[in-house]
Parts: structure tokens; C-alpha cells; sequence
């Protein structure tokens, strides 16, 4: 299984995509609100969350040459699991957190894209 460390950073990443107003992120998304991790292990994570059912990955809908063209959502049973262990309470302020993310000029590019993957948020 995982790290305690590895652990931390899945949770978080799982928080982080069901607290956007999308539940859907990018990579670099989740680099950008995580500059102390790397890409590659941020991909790694989500990949690792994929083959145990709890994220999803989605395609751009018509993918941008300089734009993701995948993004991860969080599965039902992501999002059971994430309250299993006590860790979906915050998602409300993490929430109010994103919102007041300072955003670069690119992510603002990324999170208005035509082609980002739309699910349907439950109210």
C-alpha cells in the first residue's frame, strides 16, 4: 500500500478536484495548486487512484495543441472512500480556498477551455 506521505498527497488531490466547481482538473492544474510536487507524481497518483476505481480519467472534448487534453474526475466510490476516512468534511472550505486561488493567466486559459470534460455536479 501506499506511504503515509503518498496517502496525504492522493487525499489531497481528491480533495482538490471534487472542491473545484467543475470536479474536474488537469495535471497541470493540480501542479499549479501543488507546486511542491511534481507533475509526473501527480500523474502517477491519479493513475494509481484509476486502477482502484476512485478517479476516472476524461478526455478533452476537442483538444487545444497548447491546452490538457485529459482530466480527472473523482468516481462515486472516490468520493465514498474519501468520507470512509473521515476526509470529505472539508471539501466545503476547500472549496472556498479555490475560489480564492490566485490563478496564472494559463490556468485561467485551462479552466475556461471549450473542450474541458463537463460532468454532472450533483446539487
Amino acid at each position: 500500500m501506499f506511504e503515509t506521505t503518498q496517502t496525504q498527497q492522493s487525499v489531497r488531490f481528491v480533495q482538490q478536484i471534487l472542491a473545484h466547481d467543475s470536479n474536474v482538473l488537469s495535471v497541470e492544474e493540480l501542479s499549479y495548486r501543488n507546486p511542491d510536487i511534481e507533475s509526473a507524481t501527480v500523474d502517477y497518483h491519479l493513475r494509481k487512484l484509476e486502477s482502484a476505481g476512485l478517479t476516472e480519467r476524461l478526455s478533452a472534448d476537442d483538444p487545444a495543441n497548447d491546452l490538457p487534453d485529459t482530466y480527472w474526475t473523482v468516481t462515486e466510490r472516490g468520493v465514498a472512500r474519501l468520507d470512509e476516512l473521515g476526509f470529505y468534511d472539508e471539501i466545503e472550505a476547500l472549496a472556498v480556498a479555490d475560489e480564492m486561488l490566485e490563478r496564472t493567466e494559463r490556468i485561467e486559459r485551462i479552466e475556461i477551455f471549450d473542450g474541458r470534460p463537463r460532468i454532472d455536479v450533483p446539487n
